[in-house]
């Protein structure tokens, strides 16, 4: 049986000046971590010199120092909140899911939300964010005067269509 799996979305980014500082500094920083080439999510990291504090219900803008660039205009990122991060200090991406597309050039911020009552840090090279690389199907809409009739298959029964108020 002759399988093909599917061509995987090539994304080319640059890692900031900060995150090349930090490299050094560190003697780590992948900015961008992958565990297996089957991984359904990748991590995001702080691209960050120190310790940040996070009061408690507030948020802070932490850098990734990963600049993007999607060539294929119907791939884009979709970033969500890391969920050890959310189990162990209560911290999310207050904008989750955001996604960044085909036009984004820039390095990728995300805003951190504290949900508990305690001071919370994030430290250097930390996991902040989870993301996953997606593309969408091109959809066209087509205006129509009136939509048709479905019979259910489960009930046999047909579904009554209402225009202008009326049934029909």
């Amino acid at each position: 049986m002759n399988s093909i799996l599917p061509i995987p979305h090539k994304i080319k980014f640059e890692k900031s000046s900060l995150a090349l500082k930090l490299e050094k500094e560190y003697g780590k920083a992948w900015i961008v971590e992958q565990y297996s080439s089957f991984d359904l999510y990748y991590s995001l990291q702080a691209c960050i010199e120190q310790d940040i504090k996070i009061k408690p219900f507030t948020r802070e803008i932490i850098k990734t120092g990963f600049y993007l660039q999607i060539d294929d205009p119907y791939t884009y990122l979709e970033v969500v909140s890391d969920s050890n991060l959310v189990y162990e200090k209560g911290l999310i991406v207050l904008d989750a899911p955001t996604y960044f597309g085909h036009g984004f050039r820039n390095e990728i911020f995300l805003i951190l939300y504290n949900t508990t009552d305690k001071i919370k840090h994030i430290g250097p090279y930390e996991r902040i964010a989870m993301f996953q690389s997606k593309t969408f199907n091109q959809t066209s809409f087509e205006y129509i005067y009136q939509v048709e009739e479905v019979n259910s298959t489960k009930t046999g029964k047909k579904w009554i269509q209402i225009e202008k108020g009326k049934q029909v």
